[in-house]
């Protein structure tokens, strides 16, 4: 009898399952599931890249193939050249390295950008991405332009939930991470990552980008020639909810943190040695209350070749 019963039960639930997989497809609702696709430096830009032992050749011919939700698998190996650099991202997807020690992805001064614009390596235009365990490296300057190892913009739009995981961003002529102008950015996460010798900061938020939500957690960096983040000045430069947590800042040429219109802030468990100033709060922007609700606690701040703190609010 019991037996009986059970197996009623099992029907049932099955049953109701169905009908509401078809409830869902008459209504027109999309039913997703999240597929592999794979690129090996070895492969071949054909068929739909989701067979791993038939993998595809570059990362921009696996974006065209995926489907939101989708995440890309890249082999170990050198990643350069057309289709592996000006990738852009207009869905959600997951990049993947095997790590960032051996996945790499470098950008080619031969292979010159024409179709107008600034493009980095990457450039991310959709909500829900997340790029890991890889490292993207030596964007040049082109046409006198200093290109970024990674751009998020959508023009007068909002990218959500973005996260670099493990992603070192290594001697890129502009920035490492470009947070582009007239963007809302939220929910953004950068997590063990390295930004190391870039010429300009690591980490740059542009003078009309909105940010509300943005955690740095473990991340490293290390002999940036301007600075580790900067926000750029402007009354368009917003900056709500940083958490920075176990961050190391070392030797940053000017400042480690430079932060001008920010609010909800926490920084905490950190060291700063080495380079320029530690943590400065400057804004050229005119209005009120530039910089409210900071905490600033738990951390190391040593060696540093001018303030460990500084305020510089000049016009209000």
């Amino acid at each position: 009898m019991t037996a009986t019963r059970y197996r009623y039960t099992l029907f049932a639930i099955g049953f109701v399952c169905i009908v509401g997989l078809l409830i869902a497809l008459m209504r027109g609702a999309p039913v997703l599931a999240a597929g592999d696709r794979y690129v090996d430096p070895t492969g071949s830009d054909s068929g739909d890249c989701a067979n791993v032992a038939a993998p595809c050749l570059t990362i921009a011919y696996a974006v065209a193939q995926a489907t939101a939700g989708d995440t890309i698998h890249l082999a170990a190996g050198t990643y350069t050249g057309p289709g592996n650099q000006h990738v852009i991202l207009s869905k959600a997807l997951t990049l993947a390295g095997a790590d960032a020690a051996t996945t790499i992805l470098q950008y080619d001064p031969l292979t010159v950008w024409t179709q107008g614009g600034r493009n980095g390596l990457l450039e991310i235009r959709a909500d829900n991405v997340t790029v890991r365990d890889l490292t993207l490296r030596d964007a040049p300057d082109e046409g006198g332009v200093p290109l970024w190892g990674v751009r998020v913009w959508r023009n007068g739009f909002t990218v959500a939930n973005t996260t670099f995981d493990t992603v070192h961003f290594l001697n890129n002529a502009g920035r490492g991470l470009e947070l582009h102008n007239d963007t809302t950015i939220v929910n953004l996460t950068v997590l063990d990552c390295l930004f190391e010798d870039n010429s300009g900061p690591g980490i740059r938020s542009a003078s009309t980008t909105r940010i509300n939500g943005f955690t740095i957690t473990g991340t490293t960096f290390r002999n940036n020639s301007q600075s580790g983040y900067t926000q750029s000045a402007g009354s368009g430069s917003t900056l709500s909810g940083l958490h920075i947590d176990g961050g190391t800042f070392e030797g940053n040429a000017m400042y480690a943190l430079r932060l001008g219109n920010v609010h909800n802030a926490v920084i905490e468990h950190s060291t700063f040695s080495g380079g320029g100033l530690g943590i400065g709060f400057v804004t050229a922007a005119a209005g009120a209350d530039p910089i409210g609700q900071v905490v600033i606690r738990h951390n190391t701040l040593t060696d540093l070749g001018g303030a460990a703190v500084l305020v510089d609010i000049t016009t209000t």
